[in-house]
């Protein structure tokens, strides 16, 4: 169909299309910029919440193994051997194996107040030996608990400290170490690539590098020398993103369809057709306002108009009425 300037229908069905479209342009520069911020706003709320509930975890675990340590100290066993020295390795043994957690690959170890260790379940690599000494020499290991991560080459260890107390001074250091497992701490990316966990501590040099590129966010942990990190990979915002101006996309397509699809009856019903209708009357009067003064002109040279024929009624001469009447002269 083509476009007829003097159809008013037409005229309203552009003005529909062009008034959509700008609409159209104008609402998908607004969902980009609000998809990019509600995204931002959404993943980052979501991290926040993600990244509390990681260190809230990580901090009970902690406790949960300190907890197992503060019992191994309070007994009176133990605080006996610190004093006296072992008396009956197997009487220890079996009373640590009271308090130790099911299925939970513990050591404890007992140092004396010089750091000498007079108990061990396990062998300790050189490096945790020094570490614990010269905590004991210079007390930093006497006043409060402590938290180490050690890496061995082969698996991670926790090593978890505190005081053994004698009429409230310290007699020696508690030890308890916990080899760890990929299941006990989420360390590194999860299976998705999407986050990624990570630990940092003093000793030994231990830093966890955050991905190149990813957001990250870094606490210390209350009371010790750990700091935990949380980092999000850029594919979590551009995802989000996506699906947000995607969703929004599709809600400003299917309104516009619709604007469009009811404007276009209601304007036609009550805006277009009515004008239309006045048009047309008004050029149906014009047409026969030029038929009326058609039919008065001939009306009024009709009388005077005269023609003359032969035998053949072949018209020979006529006036110049009927030439103003019909408009053809005597030689056409």
């Amino acid at each position: 169909m083509r476009f007829n300037k003097n159809n008013g229908l037409h005229f309203f069905s552009l003005f529909i299309i062009f008034g959509a479209l700008t609409f159209a342009i104008v609402s998908l520069g607004f969902i980009k910029f609000q998809s990019q911020r509600t995204a931002n706003e959404i993943v980052q709320e979501s991290n926040a919440s993600r990244f509390a509930s990681m260190e809230h975890y990580f901090v009970e675990f902690l406790k949960f193994h300190q907890k197992t340590l503060n019992e191994m100290v309070s007994l009176s066993l133990v605080q006996a051997t610190a004093l006296e020295g072992v008396s009956d390795v197997n009487a220890l043994k079996d009373t640590l194996a009271t308090i130790k957690v099911p299925n939970q690959e513990g050591h404890f170890c007992i140092y004396d107040v010089l750091g000498e260790s007079i108990y061990g379940e396990t062998k300790r690599p050189l490096a945790l030996k020094e570490l614990l000494q010269q905590g004991i020499h210079n007390e930093s290991l006497l006043n409060e608990p402590s938290y180490t991560f050690f890496h061995d080459g082969q698996k991670t260890t926790l090593v978890v400290t505190t005081p053994i107390s004698y009429n409230g001074s310290p007699e020696g250091l508690g030890i308890y170490t916990v080899p760890l497992s990929d299941s006990d701490l989420p360390l590194g990316k999860n299976e998705e690539n999407t986050y990624w966990f990570g630990l940092s501590q003093s000793h030994f040099d231990w830093k966890m590098s955050v991905p190149e590129g990813w957001e990250s966010e870094t606490h210390q942990i209350p009371g010790t020398d750990l700091s935990v990190t949380f980092a999000v990979s850029p594919t979590v915002f551009l995802d989000a993103e996506h699906k947000l101006f995607t969703s929004l996309f599709k809600g400003l397509s299917l309104a516009t369809f619709i604007s469009i699809v009811l404007l276009y009856f209601v304007g036609k019903k009550y805006i277009v057709s009515p004008y239309q209708a006045l048009y047309e009357s008004q050029l149906a009067l014009a047409e026969k306002e030029r038929q009326s003064t058609r039919l008065a002109r001939v009306a009024r040279h009709m009388r005077d108009a005269v023609i003359f024929t032969d035998t053949d009624i072949k018209t020979t001469w006529v006036n110049q009425a009927f030439e103003q009447l019909s408009g053809y002269s005597s030689e056409d």
